[in-house]
């Protein structure tokens, strides 16, 4: 195999391996873990993922959001206050970084250097998956070519992860890097934390890493580049935000009828209604880059562990270690325990979002005189 790839035989190959342990396995967890890992990896190798004529109907993909709806309904006040903080005052969207020429193994070196720098309990066990980065971390040449950075693809039971990285050539591949290599990490110290129950959390650990890491490359770069890095990522959670109030708005709308839609024209006609065009609701149901909910939960509590890291490192790095040990409680039960750490959600946000805004149209100001 060359190095820094892998593929799809490598994957059926620990299909292979996880069926053979299945057959030995006493303890009813680990039976548990591999039954989950094998389902896992049956579905990412499914030729079913490939069919075009299994597209879901706009009304059945708004009934699976209604679903999902009800798991987090709990968190809409901290999803409409979030929205009212992060869509004002947005300042400039169009930002440009240079292109920059590294190597795969210059971007998994700067990795490797930035997990290093936070301390030997999480570098350690980042270390237990790195080690293997030869053949299961894949780059893919073309960024445009996907609707997402990267990827990780986990087999829990035997502590391995398969990372992708779509390339930008730009220092947004070293962010990729570190996002998906904090995910392996956190599979690693504790695979439960990708469980069904807690996955609307999933995102707190890989986002609270990119925030550090952004200051971690604007020391190495030193010429704005992380800054505008950490803007747009943060217009990725603005948007996200747009289209939770929206499908909002929608279920709203479909309540107050006080019944239930069932074609997609009322469906698409209750869009109108509430000022959300054909197109917007489409992309949102049929095309949505994230599962919105989680990451605009998970960005809520990144913000304040990184505005607690800013004041005390290693109290920060503890706290995110505890939410990565919580394990099988509801989401409202995981909701509950973080900010119990007294961590609550949108308490920096505000701030967060106004110094952002000033840097960025500072640097983008400074870029347009030169």
């Amino acid at each position: 195999m060359s190095k820094y790839n892998w593929t799809e035989d490598d994957l059926r190959n620990c299909l292979n391996k996880l069926h053979r342990l299945l057959k030995k396995e006493k303890d009813p967890d680990r039976i548990e873990l591999i039954n989950v890992d094998i389902n896992s990896l049956n579905s990412l190798l499914s030729d079913e993922m490939n069919k075009k004529d299994n597209t879901p109907k706009l009304l059945e993909l708004y009934r699976w959001a209604k679903e999902d709806y009800h798991e987090f309904e709990f968190l809409k006040p901290a999803f409409v206050e979030f929205y009212d903080v992060v869509s004002k005052n947005n300042g400039y969207d169009e930002v440009n970084f240079k292109k920059i020429s590294l190597s795969k193994k210059d971007i998994l070196s700067i990795t490797h250097d930035f997990y290093k720098s936070l301390g030997h309990y999480f570098f350690s066990n980042f270390m237990r998956v790195f080690y293997r980065r030869k053949d299961h971390t894949r780059f893919n040449n073309s960024l445009e070519d996907y609707d997402y950075r990267g990827a990780t693809f986990y087999v829990l039971s035997l502590k391995e992860s398969f990372i992708e990285i779509n390339r930008d050539f730009s220092a947004l591949d070293i962010l990729t890097s570190i996002h998906e290599y904090m995910h392996a990490t956190s599979a690693v110290i504790n695979p439960g934390h990708m469980s069904d129950e807690k996955n609307i959390y999933s995102e707190i650990d890989p986002l609270f890493i990119e925030l550090i890491a952004y200051d971690y490359l604007e020391d190495l770069f030193n010429d704005g580049t992380a800054t505008k890095l950490r803007y747009l990522t943060h217009l990725d959670r603005v948007e996200e935000s747009y289209d939770l109030q929206s499908l909002f708005k929608v279920m709203d709308y479909e309540k107050g009828l006080k019944k239930e839609f069932t074609t997609n024209k009322e469906l698409k006609d209750a869009g109108m209604e509430c000022n959300i065009l054909d197109v917007e609701l489409e992309n949102i149901l049929y095309y949505p880059n994230v599962d919105s909910e989680k990451y605009v939960t998970s960005y809520m509590f990144a913000v304040e562990l990184y505005s607690l890291y800013k004041e005390d490192k290693e109290k920060a790095l503890n706290y995110l270690k505890q939410i990565l040990l919580m394990k099988k409680m509801s989401p409202e039960q995981y909701y509950s325990r973080i900010k119990s750490l007294g961590l609550y959600p949108n308490n920096s946000i505000r701030t967060f979002h106004k110094e952002l805004i000033a840097e960025t149209n500072r640097l983008v100001r400074t870029k347009k005189q030169d």
